[in-house]
């Protein structure tokens, strides 16, 4: 699928300008022959924003996330934010 950057390199505008092109911005003002050009190469390019599919690549239930820490337990227990995640990590 095309992203909205290939759409901009194929027509000569920069991804910013394609993309609130295809989002029909009504406060962004661009000549009529560049936002044809972006609606053809979209339309060529089958571009649909529908399609995208947000959120992890992987549906895994067994994901996880490791965090690196550079302090102390010590420091860890006294600091809010460190305890959060403490708290949050053995529920």
């Amino acid at each position: 699928m095309a992203s909205i950057r290939d759409i901009a390199r194929i027509a000569g505008v920069s991804p910013a300008s394609a993309s609130r092109i295809l989002n029909n911005d009504p406060t962004f003002h661009i000549n009529d022959e560049a936002r044809k050009r972006v609606i053809h190469v979209a339309n060529k390019l089958h571009y649909s924003k529908g399609k995208k599919k947000r959120g992890p690549k992987q549906n895994d239930p067994q994901l996880s996330i490791a965090l690196i820490m550079r302090h102390d337990h010590a420091r860890e227990i006294d600091d809010p934010y460190f305890l959060n995640m403490h708290i949050v990590r053995n529920n």
